[in-house]
């Protein structure tokens, strides 16, 4: 099983077309989960991304989470998103967002869990150099799976590998917010590793397609490659959701 997955995530990553990337970036990642009182789950997540090509850009975030599960198969979400970003050499931005949203796990209690989550963000961005707000609406769509490789299901296992592979999509309502990179769609396959229940590692290649809306729209393709510190608390109450995640 652990072979077949493998050679489907290479499968995956050979049908993208590398030669057309534009762009290449590096995303450092904390996420701290914080499970309490059987159905609520808090995640804090903090992140540095940054591109690796001449052209500078530059982010760092933070947003907590908070998510109640209301059956094994449903939870709502709602979050708040603080973001600065240097979109341009000249353009600095400031992004205050509340998402609100809601998960579905498709297969709760199978050896592959399965999972889709649509969230509403409410998009607020400042721009740092002349003082001014935009604001815009954006949906997301995510489909979703976390495979265990060694294991036959997710949870109680230590030393445990598994896969990781998504895809999202963005449905912007109005055009108002001008950023380097605005996302259209994304394409996630990784590898995970639970040390202990409290310590997993991860490192994800994604696959991005946005347009650039500071140079006439154009078109880009980026190659995002994410390594993230999962930190997971609580163990008398583990978690059922193993989080969020952005």
């Amino acid at each position: 099983m652990k072979r077949r997955i493998l050679i489907l995530f290479v499968s995956l990553l050979a049908c993208i077309k590398l030669s057309a990337q534009t762009d290449q970036q590096l995303w450092i990642e904390y996420m701290m989960t914080h499970p309490f009182a059987n159905v609520w789950e808090i995640e804090h997540l903090g992140s540095y991304g940054t591109n690796l090509t001449k052209s500078k850009w530059r982010s760092i975030e933070y947003n907590p989470t908070l998510s109640w599960s209301y059956t094994q198969h449903f939870d709502l979400i709602g979050s708040m998103r603080l973001q600065e970003t240097l979109q341009t050499e000249n353009v600095n931005t400031l992004e205050l967002t509340p998402i609100v949203g809601a998960r579905v796990h498709l297969t709760p209690n199978s050896k592959i869990l399965t999972r889709v989550m649509a969230r509403y963000e409410f998009r607020n961005i400042k721009n740092l150099d002349t003082k001014e707000w935009s604001s815009s609406g954006r949906t997301r769509v995510r489909i979703g799976a976390l495979i265990p490789l060694n294991n036959p299901t997710m949870f109680n296992k230590d030393k445990l590998w598994y896969g990781i592979m998504d895809g999202e999509w963005f449905f912007v309502v109005d055009e108002e917010v001008k950023e380097r990179y605005a996302n259209r769609f994304r394409f996630r396959a990784g590898l995970g590793y639970r040390l202990t229940y409290n310590s997993r590692f991860e490192f994800i290649y994604t696959y991005q397609e946005s347009r650039n809306k500071f140079d006439n729209n154009e078109a880009t393709i980026d190659n995002i490659f994410r390594i993230r510190f999962r930190h997971f608390i609580n163990k008398s109450k583990p978690s059922k959701t193993l989080g969020i995640g952005n």
